[in-house]
């Protein structure tokens, strides 16, 4: 079998650090999700206590009806009846816990190629086994949503270039390199289009060698 090429470890060494971002990106997402379930129950636990043993007296604290103090009763009941649904059914802190533990093989992977790295090359002797490392991460860590990918890929990709500006550009405020960063990749995308429409219309005005055809035409004429 022939070994693993250069071109391939390299691309292997972008998506795990591609992949360690969206993950990290997913499990915050679902961590809050879980965070926010969980102070909505406990919220709705007090206003049980509260107005289960306290209805007459917070209905004369603030001079409501006790109509009122049973009505947010009700509500309190629905918002922790849908919290406890989603954290069932949904199960945030465990889909957090999943891209935690991709987080963590991840990382892993990535050490290794960067150990394996000698001079802006990787050693030959490491190629396999760092090949096979990485199918092997990839294989066990929980995928990606494939509807999320791109959104998640355009985020991991933008914190980038806002931690290579700040490194430059430290001294200013982050809102200000995030809108130095948009600048610039709006200039990139313009560049990028007005370029092509240049070479379009070169191609467009290049002149059209006939030559052939005019030397076929004088020799149908002899």
């Amino acid at each position: 079998m022939s070994p693993v090429s250069n071109k391939e470890l390299n691309r292997q060494f972008r998506v795990l650090d591609q992949l360690v971002g969206m993950h990290s990106i997913l499990r915050d997402r679902y961590g809050r999700w879980a965070l926010l379930a969980d102070l909505l129950l406990l919220a709705c636990a007090v206003v049980f206590c509260a107005t289960t043993f306290g209805r007459e007296y917070i209905s004369t604290r603030l001079n409501v009806s006790t109509e009122v103090v049973a009505d947010v009763l009700g509500l309190a009941s629905i918002i922790a009846f849908f919290a406890a649904l989603g954290t069932l059914v949904i199960n945030w802190k465990g889909r957090s816990a999943q891209h935690e533990e991709a987080v963590k093989a991840l990382t892993n992977g990535l050490a290794l190629f960067r150990e394996a790295k000698e001079n802006g090359d990787w050693s030959s002797e490491h190629r396999d086994s760092l090949n096979q490392a990485y199918w092997t991460i990839m294989k066990n860590v929980v995928p990606i949503p494939q509807g999320k990918f791109v959104s998640l890929k355009v985020r991991h990709l933008r914190k980038v270039e806002i931690s290579r500006a700040a490194d430059t550009l430290g001294c200013c405020p982050l809102s200000l390199i995030r809108i130095i960063v948009l600048c610039r990749s709006f200039r990139r995308v313009f560049g990028i289009r007005a370029r092509m429409q240049r070479e379009k219309n070169d191609h467009a005005h290049r002149p059209i060698d006939h030559g052939g055809a005019v030397s076929r035409s004088e020799g149908g004429g002899d």
